[in-house]
């Protein structure tokens, strides 16, 4: 028997009549939604968003200084590096008064006098606006059969003090190794006594590099400081005195050629080099004190390292043979103002046995600043008559 649809009829109508409702409610809502939408739209947009006061753009990279204000408008307060005097003023900072990390380091390519191509690194000093050519410059010497990295965390040490550092690889060693003209490949192992006796023409080579970057106004180039690790410390000193000793001591132009090197750090330093002394130049004025109370000069060794140890304290024995007594002058200013010279004996363990760990190590770092330290007070003392001068002949 068919049913009849009467029996379907009214739940069929309640369920529609409820569906319709339902929609009803949804469209209702829609549309109240939409509505609300359209008047916000319209509304002022001071009154759409937040009342915050306006930030000023960021640069990509550069963060306001910890715990700085930021007003509108307006950069945070600059804030002034510390200054000690007669030294570079720290950190540069950018023109919101933001600190700026130190400039990184250059590599650079140098030829030499006899077309060695000399690779080195240069750290530009961290100075502050207006206290440009105020920086000292360094000259970093790795030892013998080693090369600049040695050095360069002590290059960077330097250049966090403000100083401007160059430390290259020796000919033969590292990355210095072409020569223009010739195919082959130079190695140090293979030098003979001439050949090693030509690697004061790198040293020479840096300062010339340090002498165009005085002449930019970056460094003063008349505070030269060298330091010299191991067995190159015979070079070291034989630069010095070839630096001392210029002939003539003034070009055509009136312009000064030596007498640049205001201080000597030798590390670990070897009486001999294959051949090579440098007792002979040892014995001049400059290095005994007999000179004007000498060369201000530190030298440093590791008392675990016996071969090193032993030519290290006959050096400073003959270093301090006519340098005045500090111990004999009472007054405190006075006698460090004659103390021109320091040996530092380091009586660690194997970690601070040789002149290349000892440069090397972080961990060395007070080492690092008791040397930063003493080279800055012995040219500061001396800043009134080492006044900035440029060497461009233009200029002359």
């Amino acid at each position: 028997m068919k049913p009849s649809s009467r029996y379907y009829r009214k739940p069929f109508l309640s369920k529609l009549s409820s569906m319709s409702e339902y929609r009803f409610q949804a469209t209702l809502q829609f549309s109240l939604l939409l509505l609300a939408t359209i008047v916000f739209l319209a509304l002022p947009v001071s009154s759409a968003v937040s009342q915050r006061p306006e930030q000023p753009a960021r640069r990509p990279g550069v963060r306001p200084a910890p715990g700085a204000r930021v007003l509108p408008g307006r950069p945070p307060a600059k804030r002034a590096p510390g200054k000690a005097k007669g030294r570079p003023a720290g950190p540069q900072a950018n023109a919101r008064g933001e600190e700026l990390g130190p400039p990184a380091p250059e590599t650079v390519v140098l030829a030499t006098s006899d077309a060695v191509k000399l690779t080195a690194t240069y750290f530009k000093p961290t100075t502050a606006d207006g206290e440009k050519a105020k920086a000292i410059p360094f000259i970093l010497i790795h030892d013998w059969e080693s090369d600049r990295t040695q050095l360069l965390e002590y290059g960077a040490f330097l250049q966090s003090a403000g100083h401007a550092v160059i430390v290259p690889d020796l000919r033969g060693h590292g990355k210095s190794t072409a020569v223009e003209g010739l195919d082959r490949q130079i190695d140090a192992k293979n030098f003979r006594k001439k050949e090693i006796a030509s690697m004061v023409k790198d040293i020479e080579r840096c300062k010339k590099y340090l002498v165009k970057r005085n002449n930019e106004g970056e460094v003063n180039i008349d505070m030269l400081s060298v330091v010299a690790v191991g067995k190159s410390s015979v070079l070291a000193v034989e630069w010095v005195i070839n630096d001392w000793f210029a002939f003539p001591p003034f070009d055509g132009n009136g312009t000064k050629q030596g007498q640049d090197v205001k201080s000597l750090i030798l590390v670990s330093p070897r009486k001999k080099l294959k051949g090579l002394s440098l007792i002979a130049n040892w014995k001049d004025g400059l290095f005994t004190g007999a000179k004007d109370n000498g060369l201000p000069m530190m030298i440093i060794w590791g008392s675990r390292d016996e071969d090193a140890a032993k030519d290290s304290e006959s050096l400073y024995d003959l270093a301090k043979r006519s340098r005045p007594d500090p111990k004999k002058i009472e007054d405190p200013e006075k006698r460090k103002e004659a103390t021109t010279l320091k040996g530092v004996p380091i009586r660690g363990n194997g970690n601070s046995s040789t002149g290349a760990q000892l440069m090397s190590q972080p961990e060395m770092k007070k080492l690092w600043e008791f040397t930063e330290r003493f080279v800055s007070e012995k040219i500061e003392a001396n800043a009134d008559s080492l006044p900035w001068k440029s060497r461009a002949k233009d200029d002359n």
